[in-house]
């Protein structure tokens, strides 16, 4: 898997968002990870380019169930939709 990483905005512009855009599709992305919750302007950035926003929780009383629950959303995610003898080849982008 390759990772892409891309700053997390606060306040994210017609620009910004084009770019990320452009960012996920020049690059094949599947998956972008985020530690919270997209706004609707960046989710529908983030899908409308091909990819599925994934929200790895970090916060929690016990680190290795929140690090499971990480691991199976994003193999989840990545997995979703990949034929039989598909490429496994992913690319992911982290915005934290």
């Amino acid at each position: 898997m390759d990772i892409v990483p891309a700053a997390m905005q606060s306040g994210w512009n017609a620009q910004a968002l084009a770019a990320l855009g452009k960012t996920i599709s020049d690059n094949g992305v599947q998956v972008v990870l985020v530690h919270e919750a997209p706004g609707p302007d960046v989710a529908a950035a983030i899908t409308s380019a091909g990819a599925k926003p994934v929200l790895v929780e970090t916060d929690g009383d016990d680190p290795v169930a929140v690090l499971e629950t990480a691991a199976k959303q994003l193999v989840t995610a990545l997995t979703a939709g990949n034929a039989p003898g598909a490429s496994s080849m992913t690319t992911a982008i982290s915005m934290f």
